[in-house]
């Protein structure tokens, strides 16, 4: 969900799905934030990004959020741009020798 506030004044509002607007990618395992590291201007250190922190950030010029959970990072990607960014990472998970689950 995402709520716009049309009236900073008064509780005025809409309320969007745009569920289906985005696609849940999710990486795992120690190097993951390494892996992240090449495409994200963040500090993903457990210090500076620690579980349950949420950045809105870009990815190759396309705007992406990544959520950090108990089990990983959590990136949501608009649905046009998933394709590319998810070749991307898979190309960069291999100089790692990370493995891609479906």
């Amino acid at each position: 969900m995402k709520y716009w506030i049309l009236n900073g004044d008064a509780p005025e509002g809409i309320r969007l799905d745009l569920s289906s607007s985005r696609v849940w990618i999710c990486l795992r395992g120690p190097k993951a934030a390494r892996l992240l590291n090449h495409f994200l201007p963040l500090d993903l250190s457990d210090d500076a990004f620690g579980i349950g922190a949420v950045a809105s950030t870009g990815m190759h010029h396309v705007g992406v959020t990544l959520w950090r959970s108990e089990t990983g990072f959590n990136l949501f990607v608009p649905r046009s741009f998933a394709q590319t960014l998810w070749d991307l990472i898979e190309a960069s998970a291999i100089q790692y020798g990370l493995e891609i689950e479906p």
